[in-house]
């Protein structure tokens, strides 16, 4: 009898120890989610451009937008994120493809940003967002 009380003992120990592995588990998935590390993850509603979902991984982002079959894709470093945006038909420069920078705020829920055709000369225009989710 005491060694089935120490077996179910052991067993119930074991399945509570599981139990709070996958809830800390799920946690930790959570935070990684929200955190600075793809802090530009999400979809967001530019008033410009139309929404725009963009994914991050490491310090790369993708992403996309409605105006015109955009694309963007660029690299994060500290608030900022500077790349290349391009659109339909051609997906090229000088008409159809330039630069843009993006600037994250405090909270990661807008950013403010600018865009040019090409890859030189003046900023063309404003690039603002607010996250959606």
């Amino acid at each position: 009898m005491n060694v089935l009380k120490s077996w179910i003992s052991i067993v119930t120990m074991t399945l509570l120890l599981a139990v709070i592995l996958v809830a800390c588990m799920a946690c930790n998935g959570i935070t990684q989610n929200n955190s600075a590390d793809n802090i530009w993850t999400g979809k967001w509603d530019t008033e410009q451009w139309g929404e725009m979902t963009l994914q991050q991984i490491g310090n790369t982002v993708t992403g996309n937008y409605e105006w015109d079959g955009g694309k963007i894709t660029g690299t994060v470093s500290g608030n900022m994120l500077k790349g290349t945006w391009s659109e339909s038909p051609t997906y090229q420069p000088e008409n159809d493809a330039g630069d843009f920078e993006f600037t994250i705020s405090s909270g990661g829920n807008s950013f403010t940003g600018r865009w040019r055709y090409g890859s030189s000369g003046d900023w063309d225009g404003d690039w603002d967002g607010e996250r959606i989710r």
